[in-house]
């Protein structure tokens, strides 16, 4: 799948992509909540945002 993308403000953009992969982790971690995800959730929450990340930001 090749997409062009549509980013307007590169930085937001960005922040938006690293959100959207930490999702509540970073939360988490600030909470001092110890259940850090394994590799495999970490793949398989990749492979759910990447797809969003495109439809939101495709032209």
């Amino acid at each position: 799948m090749r997409e062009r993308l549509r980013i307007v403000n590169p930085e937001e953009t960005a922040k938006t992509f690293i959100g959207l992969l930490l999702g509540d982790a970073q939360v988490r971690g600030l909470l001092d909540i110890k259940n850090p995800p394994d590799r495999a959730e970490v793949e398989a929450r990749a492979e759910r945002v990447a797809p969003r990340f495109i439809r939101l930001f495709s032209r």
